[in-house]
C-alpha cells in the first residue's frame, strides 16, 4: 500500500482532509532484520508493516494499492511538498 507523508516529517501521514498527523500506533525503528537480512537507514522504517497499515486505517489515513492513485491524492494537498511511503 502508498501512502503520503510530509516531506520534513516522514512519520507524519496526511489525512483524508488533507492534514498531516501522527499516529502514535504506527512502530517505527532504524534498524530492522527481515528473512536474515538488516535493514538500516537514517529515516525511519516501519517496525511491523501489517500493524502500521491497520493503524493508519484506523486513523482515517488512505492508503492506495498503487503509486499512481496516490500521486492523484497528493496533488489535491494544500501543501505542495509531500512524499511516497510504501508498507508491504
Amino acid at each position: 500500500m502508498w501512502f503520503i507523508t510530509k516531506v520534513s516529517s516522514p512519520t507524519e501521514f496526511y489525512n483524508k482532509s488533507g492534514h498531516a498527523i501522527k499516529v502514535p500506533e504506527v512502530n517505527w525503528v532504524y534498524t530492522k532484520q527481515s528473512n536474515g537480512i538488516t535493514v538500516s537507514g537514517s529515516q525511519p522504517l516501519v517496525k511491523d508493516p501489517m500493524q502500521a497499515i491497520s493503524a493508519l486505517y484506523q486513523a482515517d489515513i488512505p492508503g492506495f494499492k498503487t503509486k499512481p492513485l496516490a500521486r492523484e491524492f497528493g496533488k489535491t494537498l494544500p501543501h505542495g511538498n509531500w512524499r511516497y511511503l510504501e508498507i508491504r
